[in-house]
């Protein structure tokens, strides 16, 4: 993307979700009581995706996108919930929490990784941008957004975009292209851009979304059966 004669993370990504009505995610978001029981479904749409980081620092290599998305739409407890068929004066609580990716599915989308913590500070886990699949369609990283520094306070956002010739990393108004991703760029993620390079099948995107229900079904019943270890978690806030 350029500007003058600039090259910069930020006006690419600005320009990206301008230019393409179609990027973002819908999901349907299942919330359960674990006092009453009485259960409600939402759909929330999201322009970009935002993904938290395991609390406990990951290990190189351990990280990968599709690992994470997946542990974002898996069952959590949310607690302080009130429930929506009760009464107003009924005390909040904890709720499993399942979310699902609505279709149609998009033909890109973006994911923001949360590696700032509230003191201005800067997780350094080492994320991969390996290919995902969802509802039968396979996305690839087409750009990542690396943000070089050590928090929110300093630094500098620098672009890289998937070429055939390799990865070209676009920093202000220098251009320079290297065959593959260097290991120090995944440490610094911080958004990735999607796209889809195939398309899903009506068979395959049937059989994906009933796998991901049945998945979530598992997890959901496993979550109630240890409800009473939950309810002394708290949440990251993240």
């Amino acid at each position: 993307m350029s500007h003058g004669g600039q090259h910069d993370a930020c006006d690419f990504l600005t320009d990206l979700i301008a230019g393409d009505a179609s990027i973002g995610f819908s999901q349907s978001v299942n919330t359960t009581m674990q006092s009453c029981s009485h259960s409600w479904s939402v759909l929330e749409s999201e322009p970009i995706l935002q993904l938290s980081l395991p609390r406990a620092l990951s290990k190189p290599g351990s990280l990968d996108m599709r690992s994470l998305v997946e542990r974002h739409i898996s069952s959590e407890v949310a607690f302080d919930t009130r429930c929506t068929s009760c009464s107003s004066d009924t005390p909040k609580g904890p709720a499993f929490v399942c979310r699902a990716f609505a279709a149609p599915l998009p033909s890109s989308f973006i994911i923001r990784l949360k590696r700032f913590t509230e003191g201005g500070g800067k997780r350094r886990d080492q994320v991969l941008p390996c290919d995902a699949d969802f509802g039968g369609s396979t996305y690839r990283s087409a750009a990542i957004i690396e943000h070089r520094g050590r928090g929110t306070n300093s630094g500098h956002c620098v672009t890289w975009v998937r070429t055939d010739s390799g990865w070209e990393l676009r920093n202000d108004s220098s251009v320079h292209v290297y065959p593959e991703l260097p290991p120090t760029c995944f440490e610094n993620l911080y958004v990735a851009v999607y796209a889809r390079v195939r398309e899903p099948t009506t068979a395959a995107a049937s059989e994906s979304s009933k796998k991901a229900l049945a998945e979530n079904r598992t997890q959901s019943s496993r979550d109630k059966e240890s409800a009473v270890s939950y309810t002394h978690l708290t949440l990251p806030t993240s």
